[in-house]
């Protein structure tokens, strides 16, 4: 925290396309370029508790929540999506695409 993440307890670490890394935390998700982290969490529309975090070819981010669902970021804003919204369980541990594209 002293250097700039978010918070101390990470759950995930991902290296994303432009190589910078994005470290899932229990309060959110910070991304550092080499040089310092940008921090997302509740205030900007990240829904809580990142276990798992994917990139998709076009760069799109999804975030794996621990009681949330999961959370798509296309650079700009945050969507959330629950079981309301069709997943089967609202605590998701893992986010792989598959061959056909699907998450």
């Amino acid at each position: 925290m002293a250097d700039g993440l978010l918070r101390n307890g990470i759950h995930d670490i991902y290296r994303s396309q432009d190589g910078a890394l994005w470290v899932g935390l229990s309060s959110g998700v910070s991304r550092y370029d080499g040089q310092e982290f940008v921090n997302f969490s509740f205030e900007d529309g990240l829904n809580g508790y990142v276990n798992a975090i994917h990139q998709e070819p076009d760069g799109v981010m999804w975030f794996g929540m621990q009681q949330c669902g999961v959370s798509r970021y296309d650079g700009k804003t945050f969507v959330n999506f629950v079981e309301a919204d069709g997943l089967a369980r609202w605590r998701v541990l893992a986010i792989q695409r598959d061959a056909d594209g699907a998450i």
